[in-house]
Protein backbone atom coordinates (compact mmCIF):
# COMPACT_ATOMS: atom_id res chain seq x y z
CA UNK A 1 0.00 0.00 0.00
CA UNK A 2 1.33 3.30 -1.10
CA UNK A 3 1.97 6.43 1.42
CA UNK A 4 0.80 9.82 0.34
CA UNK A 5 3.69 12.13 0.48
CA UNK A 6 3.51 16.06 0.40
CA UNK A 7 6.40 17.69 -1.76
CA UNK A 8 6.61 21.19 -1.88
CA UNK A 9 8.88 22.16 -5.51
CA UNK A 10 10.03 25.05 -7.37
CA UNK A 11 8.20 26.12 -10.21
CA UNK A 12 10.76 25.96 -12.36
CA UNK A 13 11.71 22.18 -11.12
CA UNK A 14 8.01 21.40 -11.53
CA UNK A 15 7.46 23.04 -14.81
CA UNK A 16 11.01 20.85 -15.67
CA UNK A 17 9.43 17.29 -13.79
CA UNK A 18 6.24 18.11 -15.78
CA UNK A 19 8.61 18.40 -19.56
CA UNK A 20 10.16 15.40 -18.51
CA UNK A 21 6.80 13.29 -17.24
CA UNK A 22 4.86 14.70 -20.60
CA UNK A 23 8.15 13.46 -22.81
CA UNK A 24 7.82 9.62 -21.08
CA UNK A 25 4.07 9.80 -21.18
CA UNK A 26 4.12 9.14 -17.19
CA UNK A 27 2.75 11.30 -14.80
CA UNK A 28 4.75 13.19 -12.59
CA UNK A 29 4.22 10.56 -9.41
CA UNK A 30 5.66 8.12 -11.40
CA UNK A 31 8.70 10.03 -12.39
CA UNK A 32 9.09 10.99 -8.80
CA UNK A 33 8.86 7.33 -8.03
CA UNK A 34 11.39 6.05 -10.92
CA UNK A 35 13.80 9.01 -9.89
CA UNK A 36 13.81 7.83 -6.02
CA UNK A 37 14.18 4.21 -7.09
CA UNK A 38 17.09 4.91 -9.21
CA UNK A 39 18.98 7.47 -6.52
CA UNK A 40 18.08 4.48 -3.83
CA UNK A 41 19.91 1.70 -5.52
CA UNK A 42 22.78 4.34 -6.53
CA UNK A 43 23.11 5.10 -3.28
CA UNK A 44 22.64 1.20 -2.11
CA UNK A 45 25.67 0.48 -4.88
CA UNK A 46 27.90 2.98 -3.53
CA UNK A 47 27.50 2.10 0.01
CA UNK A 48 28.99 -1.58 -0.75
CA UNK A 49 32.16 -2.12 0.76
CA UNK A 50 34.88 -2.83 -1.80
CA UNK A 51 36.81 -6.19 -1.67
CA UNK A 52 39.75 -4.84 1.14
CA UNK A 53 41.32 -6.93 3.90
CA UNK A 54 41.03 -6.59 7.52
CA UNK A 55 43.10 -4.01 8.86
CA UNK A 56 44.97 -6.35 11.16
CA UNK A 57 45.20 -8.96 7.99
CA UNK A 58 46.71 -5.81 6.01
CA UNK A 59 49.17 -5.12 9.20
CA UNK A 60 50.65 -8.95 9.25
CA UNK A 61 50.54 -9.16 5.57
CA UNK A 62 53.04 -5.22 5.32
CA UNK A 63 55.04 -6.86 8.55
CA UNK A 64 55.83 -10.21 6.11
CA UNK A 65 56.26 -9.17 3.01
CA UNK A 66 57.52 -5.38 2.92
CA UNK A 67 61.51 -6.81 3.22
CA UNK A 68 60.87 -9.03 0.25
CA UNK A 69 58.76 -6.58 -1.93
CA UNK A 70 62.38 -3.93 -0.98
CA UNK A 71 64.78 -6.04 -1.65
CA UNK A 72 63.05 -8.13 -4.64
CA UNK A 73 65.90 -7.82 -7.86
CA UNK A 74 63.08 -8.47 -10.53
CA UNK A 75 59.57 -10.81 -10.72
CA UNK A 76 61.36 -14.60 -10.76
CA UNK A 77 62.78 -13.18 -7.65
CA UNK A 78 59.68 -11.41 -5.96
CA UNK A 79 57.50 -14.13 -6.99
CA UNK A 80 60.14 -16.96 -5.25
CA UNK A 81 60.30 -14.82 -2.47
CA UNK A 82 56.41 -14.87 -1.94
CA UNK A 83 55.95 -18.16 -2.56
CA UNK A 84 58.22 -19.42 0.06
CA UNK A 85 56.03 -17.61 2.39
CA UNK A 86 53.25 -19.85 0.60
CA UNK A 87 51.52 -17.03 -1.39
CA UNK A 88 51.25 -16.02 -5.10
CA UNK A 89 51.23 -12.74 -6.91
CA UNK A 90 48.69 -12.17 -9.94
CA UNK A 91 46.81 -9.49 -11.66
CA UNK A 92 43.89 -8.40 -10.05
CA UNK A 93 41.73 -5.16 -11.11
CA UNK A 94 44.52 -3.08 -12.60
CA UNK A 95 47.23 -4.19 -10.21
CA UNK A 96 48.36 -6.94 -8.36
CA UNK A 97 47.00 -9.18 -5.48
CA UNK A 98 47.97 -11.71 -3.21
CA UNK A 99 46.71 -14.85 -3.13
CA UNK A 100 46.95 -17.91 -1.16
CA UNK A 101 49.57 -20.58 -2.98
CA UNK A 102 47.78 -23.15 -1.61
CA UNK A 103 43.90 -22.79 -1.95
CA UNK A 104 43.78 -19.51 -4.36
CA UNK A 105 42.02 -17.90 -1.66
CA UNK A 106 42.53 -13.41 -2.06
CA UNK A 107 44.57 -12.38 0.47
CA UNK A 108 44.80 -8.54 0.06
CA UNK A 109 45.81 -5.99 -2.90
CA UNK A 110 49.36 -6.02 -3.61
CA UNK A 111 49.29 -1.86 -2.75
CA UNK A 112 47.21 -2.75 0.89
CA UNK A 113 50.78 -3.99 1.80
CA UNK A 114 52.70 -1.33 -0.32
CA UNK A 115 53.80 -2.48 -3.39
CA UNK A 116 52.23 -0.98 -6.84
CA UNK A 117 52.30 -3.04 -9.78
CA UNK A 118 53.81 0.25 -11.95
CA UNK A 119 56.59 0.85 -9.19
CA UNK A 120 57.56 -2.92 -9.58
CA UNK A 121 57.51 -2.39 -13.29
CA UNK A 122 59.95 0.47 -13.62
CA UNK A 123 62.01 -0.58 -10.73
CA UNK A 124 62.17 -4.34 -12.66
CA UNK A 125 62.32 -2.42 -15.86
CA UNK A 126 59.47 -5.30 -17.12
CA UNK A 127 55.99 -5.59 -16.87
CA UNK A 128 55.13 -8.30 -14.82
CA UNK A 129 55.23 -11.43 -16.56
CA UNK A 130 53.89 -12.72 -19.38
CA UNK A 131 51.47 -9.52 -19.89
CA UNK A 132 51.51 -6.40 -21.54
CA UNK A 133 51.46 -3.37 -19.22
CA UNK A 134 49.96 -0.54 -21.35
CA UNK A 135 51.05 2.42 -19.63
CA UNK A 136 55.08 1.68 -20.49
CA UNK A 137 56.40 1.38 -23.84
CA UNK A 138 57.53 -2.40 -22.84
CA UNK A 139 56.06 -5.56 -23.31
CA UNK A 140 56.94 -8.71 -21.97
CA UNK A 141 57.23 -12.55 -23.35
CA UNK A 142 57.97 -15.75 -21.83
CA UNK A 143 59.30 -18.94 -22.32
CA UNK A 144 60.01 -20.58 -18.88
CA UNK A 145 58.17 -18.89 -15.97
CA UNK A 146 61.42 -17.69 -14.96
CA UNK A 147 62.90 -16.10 -18.46
CA UNK A 148 61.11 -12.74 -19.28
CA UNK A 149 62.08 -11.20 -22.35
CA UNK A 150 61.58 -7.22 -22.15
CA UNK A 151 61.02 -5.56 -25.33
CA UNK A 152 60.98 -2.02 -26.73
CA UNK A 153 58.89 -0.74 -29.58
CA UNK A 154 61.30 -1.39 -31.94
CA UNK A 155 61.12 -5.06 -31.33
CA UNK A 156 57.29 -4.97 -30.87
CA UNK A 157 56.86 -5.49 -34.48
CA UNK A 158 56.92 -9.67 -34.15
CA UNK A 159 54.61 -9.64 -30.95
CA UNK A 160 50.96 -9.62 -30.48
CA UNK A 161 49.55 -8.83 -27.61
CA UNK A 162 47.88 -11.24 -25.74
Amino acid sequence: MDTAVTLSLDPALLRAARDVADAREITIQQLLKDALTSELARAHRRARSPVRADERLLDLMRAKFSRDFAEARDWPDLMRRCRAKGVVLREAGGGLALFAAQNGARLCKASDVGARLNRLARRFRAPFPGEALGRFDYRARTTDPGDVEVLDDSDRAGLSPS
